[in-house]
């Protein structure tokens, strides 16, 4: 059975379950799928186990004593007495913490800091207790790999969206000069409508939106995050792909971008071929960040799994 079935019937987090695997009290099946990635796969013996676990966790057990006394039985009885010895002190501790509460009665307390000042006159507690909170090395590295399709589609982004600023500029405000000489001048300052204007920035407005977005989720924030960056990329896209007075001006100005450059020289014909070559040029880190925030997907929901 699958990760998110198995949090279901024990109650236990991804997290602890992981954990719990890291710490090696059980050794699930690990299945490789045709795209590289491995999914873990529990059996009913593991489950078992996990409840087991999960039963001692909450008793308090530590980790290592639980996986020491799954490896020697004949050590139960050692840490058994050792767990009564530690309950017998918390109780010891948390009544002495109930007597101190108990004497302060309805009396006004200023702030915290007296609050606590009291307490350790009156309580004092011997040992904090620590939770399973803390990430394992292992932990620490799944994530950082589920983070790395994401980081490289920000990459991407960030790239596109330079290039695009340029040329949107152009498209907005600029008209083109063809010097005598060759090649030629963009002079600013003359913007069109601002319906026009608004129009040419909207890609520009898109795809910084899914930068932003991938920001937050290289953060560490949650796939939803990474759906609506793909979804802001995407509609990025498809408004630089619909015709129109500000498609055709855009073209225009990549056109004379590249009819003065070296590729002029490689490729430059006036075929329909190469006329695709220049539109497609300013999509390519869009389909780089559609692809990557993709396969960010598909790890995701295998690493859950």
């Amino acid at each position: 059975m699958r990760m998110k079935e198995v949090c279901t019937r024990t109650g236990l987090t991804d997290r602890a379950v992981r954990l719990y695997i890291d710490s090696g009290l059980i050794a699930p099946e690990r299945v490789s799928s045709y795209t590289g990635w491995s999914a873990i796969h529990f059996s009913e013996a593991d489950v078992t186990v996990l409840e087991t676990v999960a039963t001692l966790r909450q008793a308090g057990f530590a980790i290592a004593d639980i996986k020491d006394m799954m490896e020697k039985p004949e050590a139960i009885p050692g840490r058994i007495a050792a767990r009564r010895a530690a309950l017998a002190e918390e109780i010891t501790e948390k009544q002495a913490v109930l007597a101190a509460l108990d004497r302060l009665g309805d009396a006004p307390i200023p702030d915290c800091a007296a609050l606590a000042k009291h307490l350790r006159t009156s309580a004092p507690v011997k040992s904090i207790s620590k939770e399973d909170s803390g990430m394992s090395f292992k932990e620490v590295k799944r994530i950082v790999r589920g983070r790395i399709p994401s980081l490289v589609a920000l990459a991407a982004a960030a790239v596109g969206l330079g290039n695009l600023l340029s040329l949107t500029k152009r498209t907005a405000f600029g008209e083109v000069k063809i010097l005598a000489g060759g090649g030629f001048d963009i002079l600013y300052g003359m913007p069109h409508s601002p319906a026009f204007v608004l129009a040419a920035y909207l890609p520009v407005l898109l795809l910084a939106a899914a930068a932003v977005l991938l920001i937050v989720r290289v953060a560490g924030g949650r796939r939803g995050w990474l759906i609506a960056a793909m979804g802001c990329c995407a509609l990025s896209a498809l408004v630089l792909l619909l015709p129109g007075e500000v498609a055709d001006r855009r073209y225009f100005f990549e056109f004379i971008d590249y009819r003065f450059s070296f590729l002029r020289h490689i490729v430059y014909t006036t075929s329909a071929g190469f006329a695709g070559f220049i539109k497609a040029l300013k999509l390519i880190p869009h389909a780089l960040a559609l692809i990557l925030g993709a396969i960010g997907l598909g790890k995701e929901k295998e690493l859950q799994d």
